[in-house]
């Protein structure tokens, strides 16, 4: 987690959210990769279940991020090289699957019970391999311009804070606290767009989470860009040829590189 002082990291008290967060992949690079997750599935990352008997709480925020929406056309950036990029109808069934009876979102607050749980879900990213994204107030969109860009990112979150505000059966077990920036790594070019994306997420009384790598382009400007939470990625997953130092390194790159921590 970023630094906010030369005392320690982002804690979760400062903005009231519940710590220990889970990634939910919402589809992938294959055609049988779990698009919709049940009530079964998700249980073992809300409980901690031994031999079929709820034991104690497991993840307490969960992040709902989407890889797809329909075959070959790919809402997740990395995966567009292997089909098409997203275009609005694939944004409208994102919008819409997050929502779907006795999945996803309703499955999430089933298995919550009486333990409410924090809720994220990424937002498309508007790459700009899509010159015609579909119409947008009256405009046919194209994602080389920035303004476009920034007009199709707008419009999603409208569409899922309407979504979100009709279905308030969700409200009593989940609390959504925001939208979270899919790519990896902020290059030159996607700055000033993440940063007017991040206006319209606080103006709309969110906040904005970026999960980058360690050492990701943007690193260092993740303030200046608006964003609330930034969690850094350490690489290293127990099982590779990496190991437990860059941990270390993560953390201390953070110090270095964060000005709050100068």
């Amino acid at each position: 987690m970023i630094p906010t002082s030369a005392k320690g990291f982002l804690s979760p008290q400062a903005y009231g959210l519940r710590n220990h967060i889970c990634m939910i992949p919402c589809g992938g690079l294959l055609g049988d990769a779990n698009q919709y997750w049940t009530k079964d599935q998700l249980l073992p990352y809300a409980k901690y279940v031994v031999n079929n008997q709820i034991i104690d709480n497991m993840f307490k925020g969960f992040i709902f991020n989407g890889i797809r929406a329909r075959e070959k056309h790919f809402i997740y950036p990395l995966f567009v090289g292997f089909g098409e990029p997203s275009d609005i109808t694939d944004w409208l069934l994102w919008a819409d699957a997050l929502f779907l009876p006795n999945l996803n979102l309703n499955a999430l607050a089933d298995v919550a019970g009486n333990e409410k749980r924090d809720v994220w879900v990424s937002i498309p990213y508007p790459h700009p391999f899509q010159k015609s994204f579909g119409t947008v107030g009256g405009r046919v969109l194209n994602f080389l311009l920035e303004d476009d860009r920034l007009e199709a990112v707008k419009w999603w979150i409208d569409q899922f804070l309407v979504r979100w505000n009709k279905n308030a059966h969700l409200h009593q077990n989940l609390d959504f606290r925001g939208f979270l920036w899919q790519r990896e790594a902020i290059d030159a070019n996607d700055e000033p767009l993440a940063a007017r994306v991040n206006e319209w997420i606080h103006k709309k009384g969110c906040l904005s989470m970026w999960l980058p790598n360690y050492g990701s382009f943007g690193v260092i400007n993740w303030n200046t860009m608006g964003f609330d939470v930034t969690a850094v990625n350490t690489n290293y997953t127990g099982n590779t040829s990496y190991d437990y130092k860059w941990i270390q390194y993560s953390s201390l790159f953070l110090q270095r590189t964060t000005p709050e921590c100068r």
